[in-house]
């Protein structure tokens, strides 16, 4: 890439969306939004930003749901813990709490990472929705990934707005 033009970064990043490219994506993203000032963005590149994030992190809501089916599982093993005498038996399960203890904790770190960038594609989102003119496609495009990634208040706050706005078919009553 070109690094004498900033708009060079544009077109990298949305080509290695396009690729599948997240990492590299979001790498040159974030070279074109510190090179640029903000009125020579364009509402391609927040919505472009939205999705690379997204895309990065598509596996939030799957690792959300293991971990929590973690944690169920180690509460049941402490709890059967709690009950057995000491011996080799009980050593053991001690190992396998410690070691699903750690797995939870690595979860919820990541889930916290991805926290942060699925924050960023939402405000994103929200940039590029009332870039110019508000953009009600783009508006309920923002509303399913909201649902899909487990941010139910915002989804239906986002849902209740575009039903205002006159989307009220019968297949926007999600």
């Amino acid at each position: 890439v070109d690094n004498s033009r900033a708009y060079m970064n544009r077109i990298a990043g949305y080509s290695e969306y396009e690729l599948g490219n997240y990492d590299d994506a979001l790498t040159y993203m974030n070279k074109l939004f510190a090179a640029l000032p903000e009125d020579r963005l364009i509402k391609k590149d927040y919505i472009y930003l939205s999705k690379i994030l997204l895309k990065k992190n598509q596996n939030y809501a799957k690792q959300v749901l293991e971990t929590e089916k973690m944690e169920s599982d180690l509460a049941k093993l402490q709890d059967k813990f709690a009950t057995m005498t000491k011996g080799p038996a009980k050593d053991k399960m001690k190992a396998d709490i410690d070691a699903l203890t750690a797995q939870i904790a690595a979860n919820h770190a990541e889930t916290a990472a991805a926290d942060v960038e699925i924050n960023k594609a939402f405000e994103a989102y929200d940039k590029a929705i009332n870039f110019d003119v508000e953009d009600l496609k783009l508006e309920n495009e923002k509303a399913m990934y909201l649902n899909a990634y487990r941010r139910n208040v915002d989804a239906g706050d986002t849902y209740s707005k575009l039903l205002t706005k006159g989307h009220d078919s019968e297949a926007d009553y999600i």
